[in-house]
């Protein structure tokens, strides 16, 4: 790739996205434990302002990643590892 592309704001702004889905990937990877129960699930919502119907069919990847999830990793994780550890 030439040097110079890497100053355009669309080569800036598509890494940008590509970096923040990569940061995404283990909290989603987390959040696809079918440890987690509805309480937790109620928590996240609860963190995120958001509202998560895990078993509607509406219910994406988009929905996770437009959540805001980066901005709460700990506590997303510590969500998660609750639900996985009770599992066990």
């Amino acid at each position: 790739m030439p040097k110079e592309l890497r100053s355009w704001d669309a080569y800036l702004e598509l890494t940008k996205q590509v970096d923040d889905f990569l940061e995404s990937l283990p909290l989603i990877q987390q959040l696809a434990n079918p440890a987690l129960r509805q309480r937790h699930w109620d928590k996240l919502c609860e963190l995120t302002g958001k509202t998560f119907d895990v078993n509607s069919d509406l219910f994406k990847l988009t929905t996770l990643l437009d959540a805001g999830l980066l901005d709460c990793v700990e506590e997303v994780c510590s969500y998660s590892a609750i639900g996985a550890a009770k599992a066990c």
